[in-house]
């Protein structure tokens, strides 16, 4: 695990940043609700959904936006991506926590970028720091195999963040 504060210069995370998070940007953008966050079947819980607009999966690009993220994608090194996708987590009353899961079950390269400040974060199991906030151009780094744990937030509107898994 490692936690990289200011991962993108300012030049190349304000674009990504506005792409997704701003209006009218982020209204502009196909959003797709899950109520399966960290899992594979569908929760009876109000507050366990999120929205999802996936960049790149199944060897392709599934959307237009994934050219916003290339100077992510650069510094990171990425020589083949599996998957990369925007995370946005609703506002909730109280911090929720989601299912424990991997992206993976096999070992390769995961990065959180996170979009905005806010009370809610990532849960890695077994650390000695097991929790990392979500802060503005913060970048979290770990393995696709490892356990992990998002949140939602409740001090801001939304949590937001990209997460890639490459090779």
């Amino acid at each position: 695990m490692e936690i990289i504060n200011n991962f993108l210069d300012e030049r190349d995370f304000t674009p990504i940043e506005n792409t997704f998070t701003n209006s009218p940007g982020l209204s502009d953008i196909a959003w797709f609700y899950s109520t399966k966050v960290g899992t594979n079947t569908d929760v009876d819980n109000l507050n366990h959904s999120y929205f999802i607009h996936t960049l790149y999966d199944h060897h392709a690009s599934r959307s237009d936006l994934l050219n916003v993220i290339q100077p992510l994608l650069k510094k990171l090194k990425v020589k083949s991506l599996l998957r990369a996708k925007v995370n946005l987590f609703p506002r909730t009353e109280q911090v929720y926590k989601f299912d424990a899961h991997k992206d993976y079950g096999f070992e390769a390269n995961a990065a959180i970028l996170y979009l905005n400040t806010c009370n809610g974060g990532t849960f890695l199991e077994d650390k000695e720091n097991p929790f990392t906030q979500s802060v503005r151009n913060r970048l979290l780094k770990f393995k696709t195999n490892e356990t992990h744990q998002s949140t939602s937030c409740t001090n801001r509107k939304f949590r937001m963040l990209i997460n890639v898994n490459y090779f």
